[in-house]
């Protein structure tokens, strides 16, 4: 459903993201995504390690 009302509003869609879209935000999202994905991994190494 989502996707038909994507398409039939699609250069409305197209035009809000180009306009709102925020480089810096994006930029700092991926970076704080990275960073909690790395400490998950760490975690889950070192606990398979036997580190608390």
């Amino acid at each position: 459903m989502t996707g038909d009302v994507l398409r039939l509003h699609k250069k409305a869609v197209v035009r809000m993201f180009l306009e709102e879209y925020d480089e810096e935000l994006h930029e700092r999202t991926l970076r704080r995504e990275g960073v909690e994905e790395g400490r998950k991994q760490g975690l889950e190494q070192g606990l398979k390690q036997g580190f608390s």
